[in-house]
């Protein structure tokens, strides 16, 4: 990993202030912007925030945890759209803020997901008995460590979760250093508006936030990283499901959100970003379908499995590089109350025939130029044949002005006769005639009709151990 320097940006000595995808709290930057323990957005206590509780009739609750350096105010902007679909579907909603923001030096993963069950167990002490986990970003990754965990929450409690929904979580962990983060994301966004942090001292917090325990487990080849993924199964009980977007500039490569075994979704809308993601449109009705159990997966559906590396253990699974994206296509061929269900992933347009209701492909003629092409000038209207045009001084000379008298010969047609067995068409025409219509020509098809979708990755991986390369698609 590399290591910061003492300014925390490494050779960066700047100031940077843009859009935000990430923010902290103002008032504690407010309160003391100079870098003491409370400038850098670290808190004593986690915080619960509890919506809709005696509303809800259903014994349904859903419990949103937030990601790193953010907080529960980060479901409630733009009035918060996540957590009203939840509560219009009557659901008790609860927001978390973890002890830390997952930016303390001391409090790791393990120490957010022990916050975590006694929160869901708070819940299942008041009748709760659907529970739905919502993770963004590293409180994904808290989600799943506490769902994976056997000594963490009770074996009882985890039965009554139902659903586990993580969006842009680093399950494999992510590359992305802190100077980066801050350098593209830094202002303070979110619940609060936009609030310049020109006067704090960024190098301050780089460094502080560098140190971070959760920040460091969330490197791929952190010990924690590995062993957590040491097990690429998913606990029984809940249904998965993991959101991606095509542009993540903090989970480094986006496609570590990928887990084998749940419904994975590829959103490849450039627009959407990492942090921002939690309030778009695109994203709340994906997962309204998802409450309403409809199959909507897309995108690649497993991260590379773990054979037997040639030492005997698993593979250690790196990601090498995002292949050219590809396209899945999807035949819109209709007949009567049928249609047909075709789909491809392919680069190009996948091949036309084998259609059960598509169009009739007629008998193809085989077309063969012979004999003479016909030229005529444009200028004085002589006719000549031959396999190329005439001279352009062929007799008698052009007299057409403007001058020089020589001709200028255009192509008139070509000759074509089909040489199908038994065929005796002929055609005349400067391109190649019509193929379709030979009675002694090709056998009888039906061929779709593709049109392309959305783009569809290829996604490389590389053992650090052995050097093998797998590709999923």
């Amino acid at each position: 990993m590399a290591r910061l320097g003492k300014n925390g940006f490494g050779r960066q000595n700047t100031l940077f202030y843009q859009r935000s995808e990430y923010f902290i709290q103002p008032e504690v930057f407010a309160q003391n912007p100079l870098g003491s323990k409370r400038s850098r957005g670290i808190v004593s206590a986690g915080v619960a925030t509890e919506r809709g509780k005696g509303l809800n009739m259903a014994g349904k609750t859903a419990i949103f945890i937030h990601g790193w350096g953010t907080q529960d105010k980060l479901w409630r902007k733009d009035s918060g759209p996540l957590e009203k679909l939840f509560r219009s579907r009557g659901y008790n909603t609860v927001l978390l803020t973890v002890p830390g923001r997952f930016t303390d030096k001391e409090r790791g993963f393990r120490d957010a997901a022990v916050f975590l069950a006694d929160q869901i167990e708070a819940q299942s002490r008041q009748g709760f008995d659907d529970i739905t986990l919502v993770g963004h970003s590293m409180g994904g990754v808290t989600v799943r460590l506490y769902m994976m965990n056997s000594d963490i929450g009770s074996a009882e409690t985890k039965k009554k979760v139902k659903r586990v929904i993580t969006l842009c979580s680093p399950h494999h962990g992510t590359t992305s250093q802190i100077s980066d983060i801050l350098r593209n994301t830094f202002s303070v966004v979110g619940a609060f508006g936009v609030l310049p942090v020109i006067f704090l001292s960024l190098t301050n917090v780089a460094g502080a936030l560098a140190e971070g325990k959760c920040y460091l487990q969330a490197f791929p080849d952190s010990d924690f990283m590995k062993e957590f993924n040491k097990i690429d199964s998913l606990p029984s009980g809940a249904k998965w499901h993991c959101l991606w977007i095509k542009n993540d500039s903090v989970v480094q490569p986006p496609f570590s959100a990928i887990l084998t075994g749940a419904d994975n979704y590829y959103c490849s809308n450039p627009k959407l970003m990492h942090t921002p993601m939690v309030h778009n449109k695109q994203i709340v009705q994906l997962i309204t379908r998802i409450l309403d159990g409809e199959t909507v997966v897309y995108g690649p559906q497993e991260y590379p499995a773990q054979p037997s590396c040639p030492d005997g253990t698993d593979h250690l699974w790196f990601p090498a590089e995002k292949q050219t994206d590809k396209y899945r296509w999807h035949c819109n061929n209709v007949s009567g109350e049928r249609s047909c269900k075709s789909v491809a992933i392919a680069e190009n347009a996948p091949s036309v025939v084998g259609c059960e209701i598509g169009v009739i492909k007629k008998r193809w003629h085989k077309w063969v130029e012979y004999d003479r092409r016909l030229y005529k000038c444009g200028k004085c209207d002589l006719e000549g044949f031959g396999s190329d045009a005439p001279s352009g001084f062929a007799k008698p000379r052009c007299g057409i002005k403007p001058w020089p008298s020589w001709h200028r010969w255009i192509l008139q047609y070509k000759k074509w006769e089909c040489r199908n067995q038994s065929c005796t068409a002929t055609a005349q025409s400067v391109c190649k005639p019509d193929l379709y219509g030979c009675e002694y020509g090709s056998e009888v098809e039906k061929y779709h009709s593709w049109h392309k979708g959305e783009s569809w990755p290829s996604l490389k991986f590389k053992c650090a151990k052995c050097g093998l390369v797998t590709i999923v698609e």
